[in-house]
């Protein structure tokens, strides 16, 4: 072999062999253990950063990553489709981040928020987050004035909310008010106009439906979220009545528990019912007068009462 072959054989082995080097399955580290190994797959752990493909409680799977998980001296579990260390105190790694001094950046406080966002810190009294929504996209999110919190901190769709009580504290939203109510859970787009609620809600089905409730500012007991519908409870004694604007309980709905000589912006507008308790008597002209049908039981399309798109009042039979 030549001197000039011979300096090419080396040269050419010489690279590869720096390839190899800084190649990135050169640097990969090997996976570290824990019980997020049994619902996780395409794991990786490189550069302080253990990355993986998750399953969620429903089955589905997302990207999540966990960063610095060597410091975490418990389990990595996967919650709900995101990497989580079960030994490791994010306060400590405030702490840390700062040399030990927390005069100049607080500890974020306990709450389950932090078992699905990321990113956590506090600026001067906020509280602030990237926090994973629903559909497990991440939202950047802020609780102003977090310490005035004094009860459980959580991540409501994206978003850090405070509840005392199990409810959520908050009445007013970028300066709306909203009632309070568990509906705020599995509701968004939520807006207040002239007393009256409207949101969109998810159904158990997963599928999300418009819904409103008139007079919420007279409610004193909680609002929910009945499968889509926005519900008044009190006690579930009287019962209530569900309209929807298509038949077969589709379109808008707006839910009655009390009477209502004149259905406002929905009166001739309904085609189907749903019945939760009681019997209704349903109207076609205001103040209870028309033509009366009175019904207990769902009714998938007015057309067989003879109403359809023609109710405009309605109360219970007395």
């Amino acid at each position: 072999m030549s001197q000039r072959s011979l300096a090419q054989a080396v040269g050419l082995c010489l690279t590869g062999t720096s390839l190899l080097f800084l190649s990135p399955v050169a640097l990969a580290a090997p996976a570290p253990n824990g019980s997020y190994q049994q619902t996780c797959r395409d794991i990786t752990a490189r550069h302080e950063r253990l990355s993986a493909e998750c399953r969620t409680r429903s089955g589905n799977w997302i990207n999540t990553t966990l960063d610095d998980y060597r410091d975490c001296s418990g389990d990595i579990s996967n919650q709900n489709g995101n990497l989580t260390c079960g030994g490791r105190d994010d306060n400590d790694r405030n702490a840390d981040d700062n040399g030990g001094d927390n005069d100049h950046m607080a500890r974020p406080p306990q709450g389950s928020y932090r078992d699905s966002c990321r990113n956590v810190h506090v600026d001067d009294e906020d509280l602030v987050a990237e926090c994973r929504t629903w559909d497990g996209e991440w939202h950047r999110t802020t609780l102003e004035d977090y310490r005035r919190c004094g009860g459980h901190i959580r991540n409501n769709n994206g978003r850090l909310r405070c509840e005392r009580g199990g409810r959520d504290d908050s009445d007013h939203h970028g300066g709306e008010w909203r009632p309070r109510g568990s509906y705020q859970e599995t509701c968004h787009r939520i807006r207040v106009d002239d007393g009256d609620l409207s949101a969109y809600c998810r159904m158990r089905s997963g599928d999300w439906r418009q819904t409103d409730l008139e007079n919420v500012r007279d409610c004193r007991g909680d609002i929910s979220n009945d499968n889509g519908r926005l519900a008044r409870d009190r006690g579930g004694r009287r019962g209530r009545i569900t309209l929807y604007r298509h038949a077969r309980f589709g379109g808008r709905s707006r839910t009655y528990t009390d009477d209502q000589p004149w259905l406002g912006d929905f009166a001739d507008m309904a085609s189907s019912a749903d019945v939760q308790g009681g019997r209704w008597q349903l109207c076609t002209r205001r103040h209870y007068r028309g033509r009366c049908v009175t019904i207990d039981s769902d009714v998938r399309n007015f057309n067989s009462l003879g109403i359809n798109d023609r109710v405009e009042s309605l109360r219970r039979a007395r």
